[in-house]
């Protein structure tokens, strides 16, 4: 019986020590206004909020296009806790993200990865703000 609850014991401890919390990095739309993004993904992104994804071209190319309004944001990768992310932890392969008459165009998930910022111990963000 001692046995039993050894094993027992010992196999709760391993599978709480192997669960490392998994986080979202999150890009944020931190203007006052609503702001278009264009982008192309190598997985999926997770929507916060009931968003419309369309299609649209651009030079012959095809990217998802949607709009976030002030304060709103979707989550664009994901990261295991306590470790800093890398340009592989990233969904999307390319964004474009358009506000008023200004754009910034990232090609590419390093180019993406090098806006990231952590804002706190466990949450990395790309925020858009004026």
């Amino acid at each position: 019986m001692n046995t039993y609850k050894l094993l027992l014991l010992l196999s709760f401890l391993l599978t709480l020590g192997s669960c490392d919390p998994v986080h979202s990095i999150k890009l944020e739309n931190k203007t006052k206004d609503k702001i278009d993004l264009f982008y192309n993904h190598s997985g999926d992104i997770e929507i916060t909020s009931p968003l419309e994804i369309k299609t649209v071209e651009i030079k012959g190319e095809k990217w998802n296009k949607l709009t976030l309004d002030s304060n709103q944001y979707i989550y664009i990768g994901q990261i295991i806790a306590n470790y800093t992310p890398e340009p592989t932890d990233l969904t999307i392969e390319k964004l474009i993200v358009v506000f008023g008459s200004d754009t910034i165009y990232l090609r590419g998930k390093n180019a993406i990865y090098s806006t990231l910022y952590r804002a706190d111990k466990l949450d990395w963000r790309l925020t858009i703000k004026k």
